[in-house]
């Protein structure tokens, strides 16, 4: 919540599911995206485009582009999924900037800080329970340039990415501790 207020993307709204199904459907009727074997007979597209959208949400708040995707070995047998994927992301950029739409697909290309927001505190305390993602790690850096930001956090077996994101940034973090 609290980053959902720091962060907003300024004269858009955000579309709520029911849009973003419709925008999504319309950004999949192009040919090459029958090749990813998800029918656009309406019903069937809501039932699977659910796939599509934790997919975009994915990259987006792990910080990754499908050109990266296209440049890993890993997923050469997926190349031309891959690239579907892209103009249908693509297609469907297009549909958000025609309306206005801060889609979280897009988050990290259209949002900004508010500081008149953070101003509002001196300092803030998060407590972490859960996956921190790359995105919501920048945020927070970002935030704490502004403020005093103080983050509790108990390392386990079960949050090692987490733990090493943050280690990354210089906190030494050993399994057991807060």
């Amino acid at each position: 919540e609290f980053l959902s207020r720091a962060y907003v993307a300024e004269g858009k709204i955000v579309p709520d599911e029911d849009l973003r199904l419709l925008a999504m459907h319309e950004a999949s009727d192009f040919s090459g995206f029958a090749a990813l074997n998800i029918e656009r007979n309406f019903f069937s597209f809501i039932q699977n485009s659910e796939y599509l959208f934790r997919f975009f949400e994915e990259l987006s708040s792990e910080q990754v582009s499908l050109t990266t995707l296209q440049s890993v070995d890993v997923y050469g047998e997926y190349e031309e999924h891959i690239a579907i994927l892209k103009r249908l992301r693509e297609r469907y950029g297009e549909i958000c900037k025609r309306e206005g739409w801060a889609d979280r697909i897009y988050n990290s290309e259209h949002t900004t800080i508010q500081r008149d927001f953070l101003r509002n505190y001196e300092s803030i305390t998060i407590v972490v329970e859960g996956y921190l993602s790359r995105y919501e790690i920048i945020l927070l850096q970002e935030c704490a340039k502004h403020l005093e930001l103080i983050l509790h956090y108990n390392t386990t077996a079960y949050n090692r990415k987490t733990t090493s994101r943050l280690e990354e940034m210089g906190f030494e973090l050993a399994e057991g501790t807060e």
